[in-house]
């Protein structure tokens, strides 16, 4: 498992400018995100969760340095900005599981970006 956190990291940063001074850890379970966003408060660390089948940002940052789209452009059928944004689709498939009704938490308590509040 340390093998494959050091290669998910290590290619992360690769392919993806943004996350070149960010140490990236894959989270196994759904649940563990919870977790770890109310841990990280409390210790103070920064971080971002990003959803599973995120590939799509990869492909992103290759068209943005190949100059097919331009950078800071919204994706398509997302109100997100595109900094904080994952594919709406899988919003909603996270959302689906982790509702109010299911961990009885506030939605801004399940996932949490520490530098400004919750990533929808």
């Amino acid at each position: 498992m340390t093998d494959y956190i050091l290669f998910t990291s290590e290619f992360m940063r690769r392919e993806i400018p943004e996350l070149r001074m960010v140490e990236v850890i894959p989270i196994f379970g759904k649940l563990n995100y919870v977790f770890l966003s109310k841990l990280s408060q409390k210790v103070g660390i920064k971080y971002r969760f990003l959803l599973d089948k995120d590939n799509h940002l990869i492909e992103r940052a290759k068209k943005i340095e190949k100059g097919e789209i331009k950078e800071g452009v919204k994706l398509k059928n997302c109100k997100h900005e595109p900094q904080k944004c994952t594919r709406e689709k899988v919003h909603k498939n996270f959302w689906d599981i982790h509702t109010k009704g299911r961990l009885e938490e506030k939605e801004e308590d399940i996932i949490y970006d520490s530098e400004g509040g919750e990533i929808d």
